[in-house]
């Protein structure tokens, strides 16, 4: 029985015989679609198998797996026992056991002899999963893996894609988004469109070239304006909070005919959420004396840290910013990856057809366009260095922005919007 018809190359790769395989694709490509194939191929064929897929978080195994999982075993019409709670599915005519499992606690994942593991986006996961866990929980059975993921620089993904080409019991396949025949020209474009070079390069041609860019590499004089606030449009106000030597810094913005303006940064050492309401409106009201409607962004976790002040950091903006305007609004949600929120910001900085969409006043924005020159990746590629407490934070204030509004992989789900009117 072949469980994959329509895709060739997927196809070719869940027939081949290697006992180790690397399969590095763009987005949308077919690739968990593929890794789930390969489960229910060896839940079939092998009597009382375990098989793990294996993905960074758990989260990511329910969004990407779980429910596909369960509808892909009710079409081949077998007899399953499900547990929801352990994210398993049981195959009682040769009690084969397919789960999924995550690689944020390792702990979790020692002590069992495996038939089949799959890593599904690898390059996101702690790289000693593989060594010191998975791959020895394969020996007892001879059992095999099948790391499938997209590109994140050339990091031990790069390492394994290019060992698998030269052994003997190892093989390695590399895919484009465009080598999908399900993939339509025009979702191509949209991306270009959407995503910044380096991302397009990454995310849809599956390029390791992309880890030793700067970080915020779209940033050039091109992105310069004089922009000034309009009180007949909404004002964004994008925060990054501390209290400490590392300043609080809160950006205010404008977006107008589809492109967002930076004019001002506040940037400041010791300082409290409360101060910053201050100062903040007494900037705004030296420039109107009405506002129509505020937009506050930041990050999710706020909501939960403290200032030097006896109220969280938002329900501080909020006492402040409700009767401010007409209409106060906050829109936060939890960052779950820097990375991705940077590519947001790079996206909109230039995106793959050298469009422009945000632009800075380089006079009023010191701090920010400071960050934006100078910050730096460290050496995993997915957190920035603090080898300067006074750097990294203007940017990731307008970070937060970007990734709820313009987001690399949709909003989330756990979003916040309130509105006071």
């Amino acid at each position: 029985m072949n469980l994959i018809e329509q895709h060739p190359a997927q196809k070719e790769i869940a027939e081949d015989l290697s006992r180790f395989k690397v399969v590095v694709t763009g987005r949308r490509w077919g690739k968990s679609v593929l890794g789930r194939e390969i489960a229910l191929k060896t839940a079939k064929n092998t009597n009382d198998a375990l098989v793990w897929i294996v993905t960074p978080t758990r989260e990511m195994a329910k969004d990407i797996h779980w429910d596909a999982l369960k509808e892909r075993v009710r079409q081949l019409n077998w007899r399953v026992k499900v547990n929801e709670t352990n994210l398993s599915i049981t195959r009682l005519r040769n009690n084969s056991k397919i789960v999924l499992k995550t690689a944020d606690n390792p702990d979790r994942l020692r002590g069992r002899g495996l038939d089949l593991v799959i890593p599904d986006e690898f390059g996101s996961m702690n790289q000693e999963v593989w060594a010191k866990i998975l791959r020895p929980a394969l020996t007892d059975k001879k059992g095999s893996a099948v790391f499938i993921s997209t590109p994140n620089g050339k990091d031990v993904l790069f390492e394994l894609y290019n060992h698998a080409q030269t052994q003997s019991d190892w093989k390695s396949w590399h895919y484009t988004t465009m080598d999908s025949p399900f993939i339509d020209n025009s979702e191509i474009e949209q991306a270009k469109r959407e995503l910044d070079k380096y991302s397009f390069a990454q995310e849809y041609l599956a390029s390791f070239e992309t880890g030793d860019n700067p970080t915020y590499y779209a940033y050039t004089a091109y992105n310069h304006s004089l922009h000034s606030l309009n009180n007949n449009l909404p004002v964004i106000v994008a925060c990054d909070f501390n209290a400490t030597e590392k300043p609080m810094s809160w950006v205010i913005g404008q977006r107008e005919n589809n492109s967002t303006h930076w004019t001002k940064t506040f940037s400041h050492t010791f300082t409290n959420t409360q101060t910053m309401c201050e100062i903040v409106q007494e900037y705004l009201k030296g420039l109107h004396q009405h506002y129509r409607h505020i937009i506050f962004y930041g990050d999710y976790a706020g909501k939960q840290e403290k200032s030097n002040s006896s109220f969280s950091d938002w329900q501080i903006i909020e006492h402040n910013f409700k009767n401010f305007a007409d209409k106060y609004e906050k829109r936060i949600k939890p960052c779950k990856s820097i990375r991705d929120s940077i590519a947001s910001t790079n996206a909109q900085l230039c995106n793959t057809l050298n469009e422009r969409k945000q632009f800075v006043n380089v006079n009023e924005c010191t701090a920010l366009v400071r960050d934006w020159e100078g910050c730096q990746w460290k050496d995993n590629s997915k957190e920035l260095k603090e080898n300067d407490p006074l750097r990294g934070h203007a940017c990731r204030a307008v970070d937060y922005y970007n990734d709820f509004e313009f987001p690399m992989k949709g909003t989330s789900k756990t979003e916040i919007r309130q509105h006071f009117n």
